[in-house]
């Protein structure tokens, strides 16, 4: 088959309805950084641990960590607020 391959994400079911409205103001980048941020989110709760959730999606340890820092994710999964004030 040219042209086609199967990865992880072929297995995965995404509708064109579970996508955003696109509006002006519209960020792609920031709609991307959230839904990685999501993916490691789920995986950190499904697996319970950053070494498990970095076999699972195929990354360093490392990874898992900076992603979820970034994001102000604690070990735990849950968001940790931030004071920007």
């Amino acid at each position: 088959m040219v042209g086609q391959f199967s990865t992880p994400i072929d297995k995965m079911q995404v509708a064109v309805n579970d996508f955003p409205v696109f509006t002006e103001g519209f960020s792609v980048k920031k709609y991307l950084d959230d839904l990685k941020m999501r993916i490691y989110q789920k995986a950190l709760d499904q697996a319970g641990g950053q070494t498990e959730a970095a076999r699972i999606l195929g990354v360093e340890r490392q990874t898992v960590y900076k992603v979820l820092d970034s994001g102000n994710v604690s070990s735990s999964g849950a968001r940790i607020s931030v004071d920007t004030k």
